[in-house]
């Protein structure tokens, strides 16, 4: 539909729903666009209508070691879900006086920061004052108050306020400052204007009592008045109350607390719907007036409003990438005196018309785009700001899992060079040949790992893989290094922090894995049980790391439950909601063997109990179709280094219920020495890793295989050599963790960099 054809107030109204960055585009499209968004009408419009639609909060972080601080936006829903769509990018430099820039305030889409320290009460010292608006990335520095400068006190302190006058359509600063050696004195005051750009004095009014504001205590603007908690300083009285400051018409005024928070009591003002509120802690009470200077403000919570302010002043704010970009270069000796400017690239007159032969409804789309690759989605997000929300919601992601892997049933197939100590991945269709399909490439994007000759692979699911990088080949001196989950779909990783029992509270530990995913909370997670030496009779430490909180929390290990001993190189998987681990009961005498469940959405452990004859064997836990199954070996030993050639595959028909072992079918091979299993196919057909190494598929039907791998490498450690799981495309971890580069790319960066240390190795020589 052509915009000339909609009527002019309906294009107003859609402009005015817009996120403020795609109205920093629009304004390019003609000069009525331009001239509409940059009116306050219009600014005051969308400034309403936007954040009507989307209530957001932002939260401010600070690490005082280093210095950084950084920003989240959250919904403002039931969860506070993280809004990883929206993306603040903290643009000033490092601080300059205090451990963090304080946060006066915000209004109207605008942050009012000030770099200032205050945490000793001795000499009080202010740099700078800015205001900012991550929305537009504009930026305003102030100049610093008069009275600061030259005001007459011998120890100035300055208290910050700031809030929009709607009746002026300006955003104003409020300065008091104090004299620390007379805390009785009235303040000078002083407001600051945008539109004017200067600092003019108003009066403290006579008639009102001194009260003292801290200015450690961020300020709130509430109903057109900046808001601030004090107290009078004169000595028996320690009276507290609320001080305002009306924006438009500049007078100050006093808002009386009852009776029982005027004594002894620290609050903090806040507003709660259109109402202004208080918040009281008995936990404060007591703390004197000095003590109010520790109370340090590194998390800041407030509404994340987009809005159009400080548009038209300032300076635009690049982004940190471009600039240290920038700075590379320069340092490399690649610019020389010269001036780099970089301007803002506007569109006038050139329009890219997209036409559709066809008019699909959304359903159909949506249906189509459900069932394309993972890495041509990735592309589809450019297309235009809806298909890049569909693509990114919980709800398309399921449902892309789901159709095109129905459509496309595949395993990949992880081979090991122990020697040269490499590992690459081959995928295969699920048909009756187990085709190679050489149209997906995986390439394997990490480096040798620093303890194994390999990584270990926990496990996989909805398309992510679980690596670790541990060393368990002997049974002495277990070492984890390092977590990866890895999406080989689209090429994303994400780097893990190792368990806490792990470094903590066991003299000889021994950690066992488990990797899932809870659809319930749409998240993955990560299971460690960490046991003192091995075999152990002591109950494991168990905890579980989240993708969505990125932290380790403890779970008990029941009482009600065997301690069963899991080593981290026996099979394990992930079925019906629930990690499955081969154990053994480690107690003399007994060796009763088990299989131990933990539910990632209840997070409760629990035992499958095997049928009496599978209590003194070897195991190996699969799935068959939708059911659970094992596969028993009388030769194969716990150490996975003997070999045999006979193999009974049992399946679970009832989930959970041990009566319903059935067994689906019995090999016996005197002449070949099958190995090890690695999988069972949905039809019941045996993948199996021969002793030399090489991998045939067993068709239990016809009582044949035919081979998958000839001419493998030499005999070595059975549990690393193949890996054989479902390959699922996915779209996880794509707006979490890093992305992996081309191996091509990476390779190409090092070898200009040793090319550049060559040359530089050659000019100290000359």
């Amino acid at each position: 539909m052509a915009v000339q054809l909609l009527p002019d107030e309906l294009i107003v109204q859609i402009l005015s729903i817009l996120p403020a960055k795609s109205l920093l585009r629009c304004r390019s499209v003609c000069k009525s666009w331009l001239n509409l968004i940059s009116s306050t009408e219009f600014k005051v419009m969308h400034f309403h209508n936007f954040n009507q639609l989307n209530p957001r909060y932002f939260v401010r972080r600070v690490n005082y070691n280093p210095n950084e601080e950084w920003y989240d936006v959250h919904f403002d829903d039931e969860a506070f879900s993280f809004d990883d769509s929206t993306q603040i990018e903290f643009p000033l430099d490092s601080i300059r006086v205090s451990l963090g820039f304080r946060i006066v305030g915000c209004c109207n889409g605008v942050v009012c920061l000030c770099d200032d320290d205050d945490l000793m009460k001795v000499n009080f010292s202010l740099d700078a004052i800015i205001l900012w608006n991550p929305s537009i990335r504009r930026k305003l520095t102030l100049p610093l108050p008069m009275f600061y400068s030259v005001g007459g006190f011998n120890k100035p302190i300055v208290v910050l306020g700031f809030g929009y006058d709607k009746i002026s359509d300006d955003f104003k600063v409020l300065s008091l400052t104090y004299d620390q050696e007379s805390s009785t004195t009235r303040p000078k005051v002083e407001v600051y204007t945008v539109k004017t750009g200067i600092w003019r004095e108003v009066m403290f009014p006579g008639n009102l009592h001194c009260f003292h504001i801290f200015s450690n205590l961020s300020s709130i603007f509430s109903n057109g008045c900046v808001h601030w908690t004090a107290y009078d300083p004169t000595p028996g009285v320690s009276r507290y109350s609320i001080i305002t400051f009306d924006i438009s018409t500049e007078l100050f005024d006093e808002i009386q607390l009852p009776e029982f928070l005027t004594k002894e009591s620290l609050m903090v003002v806040s507003v709660v719907g259109e109402s202004l509120a208080v918040i009281h802690s008995s936990d404060l009470n007591g703390l004197k007036s000095d003590d109010f200077y520790w109370i340090d403000d590194r998390t800041y919570v407030d509404r994340y409003e987009e809005s159009l302010g400080l548009l038209d002043v300032g300076d635009s704010v690049p982004h940190k990438d471009v600039v240290e970009a920038l700075m590379m270069i320069e340092k490399q000796g690649a610019i020389r005196g010269s001036i780099v400017t970089v301007a803002e690239q506007h569109f006038h007159e050139n329009y890219l018309e997209i036409e559709m032969a066809i008019e699909l409804p959304d359903e159909v789309i949506v249906e189509i785009l459900s069932m394309l690759p993972a890495k041509s989605l990735i592309r589809c997000r450019l297309v235009c700001k809806s298909w890049l929300n569909l693509i990114s919601s919980t709800k398309f992601k399921l449902m892309h899992l789901h159709n095109f892997n129905q459509l496309n049933p595949r395993y990949f197939v992880r081979r090991l060079d122990y020697f040269a100590s490499k590992e690459w991945f081959c995928v295969h269709f699920d048909d009756e040949d187990f085709t190679f399909d050489s149209g997906t490439q995986i390439e394997f994007p990490f480096d040798i790992c620093r303890t194994n000759l390999c990584y270990r692979i926990i496990g996989c699911c909805n398309g992510v893989v679980c690596l670790c990088d541990d060393d368990d080949f002997f049974e002495i001196d277990f070492r984890l290094d390092m977590i990866i989950l890895w999406n080989p779909s689209v090429r994303r990783k994400l780097t893990l922090p190792l368990p806490m029992f792990h470094s903590i509270g066991f003299k000889n530990p021994h950690v066992v894995l488990g990797f899932g995913y809870d659809m319930m909370s749409d998240d993955f997670k990560v299971v460690s049980l960490t046991y003192d030496d091995r075999p152990s009779t002591t109950r494991p430490k168990v905890e579980v790391y989240s993708v969505k909180t990125g932290i380790w929390r403890k779970v008990m290990f029941p009482n009600n439950l065997r301690c069963f001993y899991i080593q981290s190189n026996w099979s394990r998987i992930f079925f019906n909601g629930c990690m499955h681990w081969i154990a053994y009961d480690p107690i003399p005498g007994v060796s009763h063997y088990s299989i131990i469940t933990f539910d990632v959405t209840t997070e409760l452990f629990g035992e499958i109990a095997l049928p009496e004859f599978l209590a003194e064997k070897y195991l190996r836990v699969c799935v068959v179709g939708e059911s659970l199954a094992v596969i028993p070996s009388s030769e194969l030993s716990f150490d996975g280094l003997k070999s045999g050639s006979t193999y009974t595959v049992m399946v679970m028909k009832e989930y959970k219920n041990p009566a319903s072992w059935t067994m689906l079918y019995h090999v016996h091979y005197p002449k070949l020495e099958l190995g090890k299993p690695l999988r069972l196919r949905n039809n019941g057909d045996m993948i199996v890793e021969l002793e030399n190494r090489d991998v045939i598929i067993f068709n239990h039907y016809e009582g044949n295989y035919v081979y998958v791998f000839r001419d493998c490498l030499e005999e070595d450690y059975v549990d690393y050599r193949t890996y054989v799981d479902r390959y699922e495309e996915s779209l996880a971890l794509l707006d979490v963790g890093d992305s992996v580069p081309n191996k091509e790319a990476m390779e190409a960066l090092m070898m200009i960099e040793m090319q550049g240390m060559m040359i530089e190795m050659q000019g100290m020589r000359l």
